[in-house]
């Protein structure tokens, strides 16, 4: 488990309208924390799977429990979180699709949980 305090600064002055990031980093951010999981190097498909799931169970729960579950920072979060489009882009997503759509029409630049990734 690893806790950050990122609030106040220079984040808290940029307006959280002018980037695509999810607003809530901009507007009231405090803490970053994460978690991780590991495996060993003869770890099966199915043992890899599990720690990757539970991982994304502690995450969601601890968030719920901590109060904080608006928000991820879309570099560093669990690539399996199940909220993404809020979680990574909050109520910007709807206008980062119609750039995707219109910048990338045939959808050809895409990455796990990216704008547009799901369609």
């Amino acid at each position: 488990v690893s806790f950050n305090i990122i609030g106040g600064g220079a984040i808290s002055k940029v307006d959280p309208e002018s980037t695509g990031l999810n607003p809530q980093w901009r507007k009231d951010a405090i803490v970053s924390w994460s978690f991780g999981g590991g495996w060993t190097a003869n770890a099966s498909t199915e043992e890899i799977e599990e720690v990757k799931a539970n991982t994304t169970r502690i995450v969601q729960q601890f968030g719920k429990v901590a109060g904080l579950d608006d928000a991820a920072y879309f570099n560093e979060a669990d690539p399996l979180e199940p909220q993404w489009k809020k979680s990574f882009f909050g109520s910007h997503y709807s206008r980062l699709l119609k750039i995707k759509k219109r910048v990338d029409p045939k959808g050809l630049f895409t990455c796990n949980r990216c704008v547009g990734s799901d369609q």
